[in-house]
């Protein structure tokens, strides 16, 4: 399987606190099966400087956790860089917007405002759209909250939609889900993992319910539709 979309660098959002909780994050990760996860922190962006320590600071987390993994003879999973970018300005105004995508291609993990989208959250999204970005919706389900949110972005095009594993655990959940797969063309998966208590990597369980409830979607949303985005050429 392949994470999308995870908080697992230590120490720089709201996420893995310390560099020992990020290791159980990810050895937790490879014993479920688990090959990749893309390390997604948080980053709002407002001007050029936020972009540049953002990266810094992402850098210096991954090399803290690489060098204890190291040390510690851990076999975790293969980790990818990104960022789950906060998408409440045109950040292609920014000079060097193109490096809050994933390592090696020209996706991003995007999260919209909680709230009832206007005409100018759909212009950002299709700036990037424009510029040659193609952005991933971080937990999509989330917005059906509001009911006209899915029905608009559904009008976008060239986007690729992640939902949260979690949202495979629960019948309600399940329902928001469904209406997912049978409506857009791309859909990955992503634990969305925080820690190693109330907000931790439930991938693996996540599959088996996918298997059971959508065999159709299964493969593709847990690795066949992430693997094309990481092996892709920008």
């Amino acid at each position: 399987m392949i994470d999308m979309h995870s908080h697992v660098l230590p120490g720089v959002d709201d996420g893995a606190s310390d560099v020992e909780e990020s290791l159980s994050m990810l050895t937790d990760s490879k014993k479920q099966g688990i090959s990749i996860v893309v390390a997604t922190p948080h980053c709002v962006v407002h001007d050029d400087d936020m972009i540049l320590d953002s990266i810094k600071r992402r850098q210096e987390a991954y090399c803290s956790l690489n060098k204890k993994a190291e040390e510690s003879n851990l076999k975790i999973p293969d980790i990818k860089l990104g960022f789950e970018v906060y998408l409440d300005v045109d950040v292609t105004l920014f000079t060097d917007f193109r490096k809050l995508c994933i390592e090696g291609t020209n996706c991003m993990l995007v999260e919209l405002p909680y709230r009832i989208w206007t005409d100018m959250n759909l212009e950002f999204l299709k700036s990037l759209i424009d510029k040659g970005i193609k952005p991933i919706i971080a937990h999509v389900e989330r917005y059906f909250v509001f009911k006209h949110n899915f029905e608009k972005i559904l009008r976008v095009n060239d986007i690729v939609f992640q939902v949260n594993s979690d949202s495979f655990l629960s019948i309600s959940s399940r329902r928001r889900i469904k209406k997912v797969l049978e409506n857009v063309a791309i859909c990955v998966a992503g634990s969305d993992m925080h820690n190693t208590e109330t907000r931790k990597c439930s991938l693996g369980a996540a599959k088996k319910i996918a298997e059971e409830k959508f065999p159709e979607y299964a493969d593709a949303v847990f690795h066949r539709n992430a693997w094309k985005i990481l092996r892709a050429k920008k």
